[in-house]
């Protein structure tokens, strides 16, 4: 754990604590009570939207290249189980799953390079990115109409918002030559990447490739607007079981807006106190009680931990698996 990565951890404890000492628990305990297991049928709406998320992610690989859907949904369900629950800074799950594509079509004999997976990982973050501003910035206009932003601030929230995807691109346009690769290489996958003063240009190219498929993209950015969507579902359920049902566009405010509050503590590993704080903020523009809207983040921290400590454990078997692989002596000429 790099000290940065602590001090936000510390950090977001701290706030964690703070949220539940300020709040009535007994409230709180007998929400989540009440609902009881009904709060299992909740959780479907999250596996629903990794199924989504997997799609946008498949639809970047050209069929020659492409892992198996399967196998590509294992590593969206590791990614986010490690985004959600280590000290990885919400963004090294990102980086697990591109080198876990790269291994599995290693495996199987397929030509993906270790350059296209990091290129295909990017263009995929990117797509996420795309479908967030689109939710998020209708998200800051529905405060806006309800009149509780100003337009100053309604539109200094979407520059806010649209500000890592333009910078993103950015750094794509300038061709990647040295920052993403020094990045990339930082963040682990430098193992499996071409020598360095080589990786630039050719990350470039693939780069240029993926983004002359227009079809695929479109199908990436549509499929992470669904599972935006089907997250909103989450918390419109969540709230209707603890008896005080929402409209549907007061579930989509909650959410998206919580999801902008994660991002923007990027620093802080899986959000931990920016999600409860966020949740609370929100949910008391749209009329719901504090213990409620407590109950509903803890319900959300549960099902971070429900999915993610089994994603953990299949992220341990497969990666023992490829060491397996590696390994294994290679059959002698004539054997």
């Amino acid at each position: 754990m790099k000290h940065r990565a602590l001090i936000g951890l510390l950090l977001g404890i701290a706030v964690f604590v703070l949220v539940l000492a300020s709040h009535d628990l007994a409230a709180v305990a007998d929400a989540l009570s009440g609902a009881g297991w009904r709060l299992g049928w909740v959780l479907m709406w999250r596996v629903l939207s990794i199924f989504a998320s997997t799609a946008a992610w498949f639809c970047l690989f050209r069929p020659p290249v492409r892992p198996g859907y399967a196998f590509l949904l294992l590593g969206r369900w590791i990614a986010e189980s490690i985004n959600h629950l280590l000290p990885a800074l919400q963004v090294g799950g990102d980086v697990v799953r591109a080198r876990l594509a790269y291994l599995l079509a290693r495996r199987q004999g397929l030509p993906l390079s270790g350059l296209a997976a990091a290129a295909i990982q990017v263009i995929d973050i990117t797509c996420a990115l795309t479908a967030q501003v689109i939710l998020v910035t209708i998200g800051f206009l529905q405060l806006w109409q309800r009149g509780s932003l100003a337009l100053l601030p309604t539109l200094l929230g979407i520059g806010l918002t649209l500000l890592p995807l333009v910078l993103l691109l950015l750094v794509q346009r300038r061709d990647v030559l040295r920052g993403t690769t020094g990045i990339l290489g930082k963040s682990g996958l430098r193992r499996f990447l071409q020598a360095v003063g080589e990786a630039g240009e050719n990350l470039a190219a693939e780069f240029r490739d993926l983004y002359g498929r227009k079809r695929a993209l479109a199908l990436a950015c549509a499929w992470h607007l669904g599972a935006g969507l089907i997250r909103v579902g989450e918390t419109w359920s969540a709230l209707w079981v603890f008896g005080h049902p929402i409209s549907l566009a007061d579930a989509m405010l909650i959410d998206v807006m919580t999801g902008a509050a994660r991002s923007l503590a990027f620093f802080i590993p899986g959000g931990l106190g920016a999600q409860e704080s966020g949740i609370l903020l929100i949910c008391s523009v749209v009329g719901v009680d504090p213990s409620l809207a407590l109950a509903l983040a803890l319900a959300k921290r549960a099902r971070d931990v429900i999915l993610g400590f089994p994603g953990l454990g299949c992220w341990l078997l497969a990666e023992r698996s490829f060491l397996a692989d590696r390994e294994t002596p290679l059959p002698r000429r004539g054997s």
